[in-house]
C-alpha cells in the first residue's frame, strides 16, 4: 500500500471532486473524492499495489478540485515481484487406539519425515 499525502496549503478550505486513474492493474482507496480539506490540513489517498506476478506497472491518478490549480497528476510507477503459492493435502488413517482425540500437523523447510 502507498499512502499519498494531500496537502492543502492555501488558506481556505478545498474539495476533492473526483479521483481518476488511467493505468493498468492501478487503483486508489481510502475516500477522498468528494471530501473537504481545510486549509492547512491532510487527506491520505491510500494506492493499493498486491501484483500477483512480476510485471512493470505504470499510469496517472489525476486529483481534480476546486483550488487555483484544479488538478494534480501523479505518475505512478513500480515493478512487482512474483509470489509463490503453497499448497498442501493431508491424508491420514484415523487411530484405532483409544484416547487418541486429535493430531499434530508440522511444517519443516524440507522434504521427508520428521
Amino acid at each position: 500500500m502507498i499512502a499519498v499525502t494531500l496537502k492543502n496549503t492555501g488558506n481556505a478550505s478545498l474539495t476533492v471532486s473526483g479521483v481518476t486513474v488511467s493505468g493498468t492493474n492501478i487503483t486508489t482507496s481510502g475516500g477522498v473524492s468528494g471530501t473537504t480539506i481545510a486549509a492547512g490540513q491532510s487527506a491520505i489517498l491510500e494506492v493499493p499495489f498486491a501484483p500477483k506476478q512480476a510485471e512493470t506497472v505504470s499510469g496517472k491518478i489525476v486529483v481534480s478540485s476546486n483550488a487555483a490549480d484544479s488538478t494534480v497528476t501523479l505518475s505512478v510507477g513500480s515493478v512487482g515481484v512474483a509470489s509463490t503459492t503453497y499448497s498442501v493435502g493431508l491424508n491420514w488413517t484415523p487411530s484405532a487406539s483409544s484416547g487418541v482425540t486429535g493430531y499434530c500437523v508440522y511444517w519443516a523447510t524440507s522434504s521427508g519425515t520428521t
